[in-house]
């Protein structure tokens, strides 16, 4: 039924996306499903690259491809897993690559909302709105 999974992952949230993997690890072994797992980088303006060290985009790159390593293989998922960086805006960037994929499943997290979230919406909610597939959201990620 769910033959390819999305899920996105912060991997600089407080709250860890071991729940998150967890569920999707259950599809993927139910239905022989493939899982990527996925971090967007959210884009630097041009104005704040221009006065950024020269590096320090691919430094932020290489950190944030080590991290998700790091997160797949605490999660057991290595060679389960397909990981990847992208970067943009969040929301569009997980939209884009669901599309891309033909995910049938994109699995989520969601912490409990506050004011902002309420202001400006949260990724999560951007993205149950507007994806063209099946949404799992994970709650309560506090371990």
């Amino acid at each position: 039924m769910f033959n390819n999974i999305l899920v996105p992952i912060d991997i600089y949230a407080e709250s860890s996306p071991s729940r998150q993997l967890a569920v999707a690890k259950r599809f993927a072994d139910a239905n022989g499903g493939k899982i990527t797992v996925v971090y967007v980088l959210p884009s630097i303006p041009g104005y704040a690259q221009a006065v950024l060290p020269s590096g320090t985009h691919s430094n932020v790159l290489a950190e944030a491809k080590k991290k998700l390593e790091e997160i797949a293989m605490s999660a057991e998922l290595s060679g389960q897993a397909e990981l990847m960086l992208l970067e943009g805006n969040p929301a569009r960037a997980i939209l884009d690559h669901a599309d891309e994929m033909a995910a049938d499943l994109i699995i989520m997290a969601s912490h409990d909302p506050n004011i902002t979230d309420y202001l400006i919406g949260s990724t999560a909610s951007r993205v149950v709105h507007h994806a063209h597939c099946s949404m799992f959201i994970v709650r309560n990620l506090k371990d």
